[in-house]
């Protein structure tokens, strides 16, 4: 089984697939509408409303991906972890969340 998880700008999205033959067959997912991009403020830092957010929503993701045998999972971050300035201090905390590297 596998795990793709999106840290996109507006939306944490999670999809928990196992191989089907020549095809991914999806047997969970899950979306949090997180929002990130509207947490950064006006010096380009994610607040920390927005950091406990994603947090929580990676928790929760970290959890769900435990009830599975996973072989595998990638969890990628979009722009606005690319473009905060305080992604080097969310990181550790949300790789610690979710159990797996971003």
């Amino acid at each position: 089984m596998f795990a793709a998880i999106d840290l996109g700008s507006n939306s944490f999205r999670m999809h928990i697939g196992t191989h089907d033959g020549e095809a991914m067959r999806i047997v969970k997912t899950s979306r949090d509408q997180i929002r990130l991009a509207g947490g950064l403020d006006a010096n380009g830092n994610l607040t920390e409303s927005a950091i406990s957010a994603a947090l929580t929503s990676l928790a929760g993701f970290g959890q769900t991906m435990r009830n599975y045998p996973l072989t595998a999972a990638r969890v990628v971050g979009t722009n606005t972890l690319r473009v905060a300035k305080n992604t080097a201090q969310l990181l550790p905390l949300a790789e610690k969340a979710i159990g797996y590297p971003i």
